[in-house]
């Protein structure tokens, strides 16, 4: 796939099916609480900085998004397109070369 290239070191992966929940009742509860991002659920995060979500609408389906925050609120921000599916995206985590503003 084609897009720009976004490094950004994760923190935490999200488990999108628990225990006997649905992929759908996830999606509802995030609705519930105010969380509307359509058919994309959220799976691995930067902290609040960027959400990683992969799409399950028919247009993009399986693809990987990125939101980032507007003023530090989850409700609002813009999204970017990352990679055409997890697998890219898994295949991504080992290409990245994060270096700390600390390392010389």
């Amino acid at each position: 796939s084609e897009g720009e290239e976004f490094n950004c070191p994760i923190e935490q992966f999200l488990s999108i099916k628990y225990g006997n929940a649905t992929i759908e009742s996830e999606l509802e509860k995030f609705r519930n609480e105010g969380f509307d991002f359509g058919k994309r659920i959220i799976f691995a995060n930067r902290g609040k900085s960027y959400t990683y979500y992969i799409d399950l609408g028919d247009e993009f389906y399986g693809q990987v998004f990125i939101r980032k925050p507007k003023k530090m609120s989850l409700k609002d921000g813009t999204w970017q397109y990352h990679c055409a599916n997890f697998e890219e995206f898994l295949k991504g985590l080992n290409q990245i070369n994060y270096k700390s503003k600390y390392e010389k």
